[in-house]
């Protein structure tokens, strides 16, 4: 007993070093992290355990096999979470719910019983048990997280009890009874995947690391697609959404390394963050000027985009758009666009020229970072607000024209920019950050007489022209 703290029947905490543990007769339940990080290898419980607390075993690296008792009706969130030796678990009967994150990481589980009082099977819940082969659904269960299996990378299909009136499998992919919804495809599939005409929606993650598929059919029966549906299909080449689709939204196709093409519905209206991020071969994009909203990163580390057309209903190039886009050589910002986001495009080492509108009025931090390809761009009069670091690194920008609008040019604005000569500032420019020319070369103010911008150049040793009026 001297391993163990034990308060009223409860295990608080196991405090031994024994690979080969039993659990002591007459304790109930086993405390939150308990056991957590410990070094044991099996273990015993006893039929008084009614109840596994969250975190209990987490992270118990050389656990290899547990058996619970028929005793336990709870098991806590990410009770085995991390157990990356546990190769076979069992089960209680009078288990109703298997919690989130249960069993994440669980790398070497090759197969699940899962008994037939469960209800649930919450988020994560077997999620990253990247040896698990199959499982199936008995007839109790009625909800099924769409993130349950994710990352099962070598899941070969799942079965459903013919009872189960929530779920239904078709060639190992899970769907709801009616087939209107699809959950989860397994990772085996290859090739070209059709997808069943009466499907309405496909679910979150649907598709996640399915990296052996190379097409999708979607029918024109679907109206919806879930966050991250496609995300990680490595192989996906093509894909036509149907038009019905009005959103793509979050991470759908993130990681989708070789899509080469896509064509999107006329009546799409939002792409969301991280749509696109990472497509790394796409060169070219074609987003329908019905698309209002485009989302934080949709479109980062789309490293051989050279060409993508801006909708004119956009009213605001979002943070990382476009960032990291490496191959991008020229950007047309629509009419219409008021805001620049932060890094929005931050690292398009080959942006030669930007054509910025008369509408926007805002170019956020380090908006134009590393654009050192960039040799000018010209901004609006509309513009009054330049953030910090907006046109760091612009290494080939040789002069540049503060807009009328703006009053503070902050720090870094124009900093490690090593071409640049001339800067033209208005004289109602009220403040200029210390470093905002920081490593920037020789470098020449102009501006009124008597301006801000000339005593700034005075104080910090750069050479000043006057403005001719």
């Amino acid at each position: 007993m001297s391993n163990f703290v034990i308060e009223n029947r409860t295990l608080v905490k196991y405090i031994g070093n024994d690979e080969n543990v039993v659990i002591p007769d007459g304790v109930v339940f086993i405390e939150k992290k308990a056991f957590r990080k410990s070094k044991i290898a099996s273990l015993s419980f006893p039929g008084s355990v009614v109840g596994i607390g969250d975190d209990a075993f987490s992270y118990c690296t050389e656990l290899t096999e547990v058996y619970i008792p028929d005793s336990v009706t709870k098991i806590g969130k990410g009770a085995f979470r991390g157990c990356y030796s546990l190769a076979g678990v069992r089960l209680p009967e009078g288990l109703t719910g298997i919690d989130d994150k249960t069993f994440q990481a669980c790398c070497s589980l090759k197969s699940i019983v899962i008994p037939g009082k469960v209800k649930r099977i919450g988020s994560d819940a077997f999620g990253d048990c990247t040896e698990l082969t199959g499982v199936t659904i008995p007839a109790g269960v009625t909800s099924v997280s769409p993130f349950a299996f994710r990352e099962c990378t070598k899941m070969e299909g799942y079965s459903v009890s013919p009872e189960n009136n929530r779920y239904s499998a078709v060639d190992g992919v899970l769907f709801d009874k009616s087939r209107k919804r699809l959950i989860s495809c397994p990772a085996s599939v290859s090739g070209v995947y059709k997808i069943p005409d009466s499907v309405k929606k496909i679910g979150n993650a649907a598709f996640c690391r399915c990296e052996n598929i190379t097409g999708i059919v979607i029918p024109e029966s679907v109206s919806r697609i879930g966050k991250g549906a496609f995300m990680g299909c490595s192989n996906l080449g093509r894909i036509d959404l149907p038009a019905g689709i009005v959103t793509i939204e979050k991470s759908t196709f993130s990681g989708c390394y070789a899509l080469s093409e896509i064509h999107m519905p006329a009546g799409l209206t939002s792409i969301g963050e991280l749509a696109f991020h990472g497509c790394s071969i796409m060169e070219g994009m074609m987003i329908p000027d019905s698309v209002a909203k485009i989302g934080d990163s949709a479109f980062s580390a789309c490293r051989m985009l050279k060409k993508v057309k801006l909708p004119r209903s956009l009213r605001e190039i979002s943070a990382n758009t476009l960032a990291d886009c490496g191959s991008l050589t020229d950007v047309v910002i629509p009419d219409g666009v008021e805001t620049i986001g932060e890094n929005a495009f931050a690292g398009c080492v080959s942006l030669v020229s930007v054509a910025v509108p008369m509408s926007v009025a805002v170019i956020g931090s380090r908006a134009f970072w590393d654009c050192r390809s960039l040799k000018n761009i010209n901004l609006p009069d509309s513009v009054a607000e330049i953030g910090p670091g907006a046109f760091t690194r612009c290494t080939a920008l040789e002069d540049f024209t503060v807009p009328a609008g703006v009053t503070e040019l902050p720090d870094l604005s124009l900093s490690y920019c090593r071409k640049l000569k001339t800067v033209k500032i208005p004289g109602h420019v009220t403040f200029i950050g210390n470093k905002a020319f920081y490593e920037s070369g020789r470098v020449f103010i102009e501006s009124s007489s008597g301006s801000y911008a000339e005593r700034y150049a005075r104080e910090h040793g750069i050479c000043f022209i006057e403005a001719k009026s």
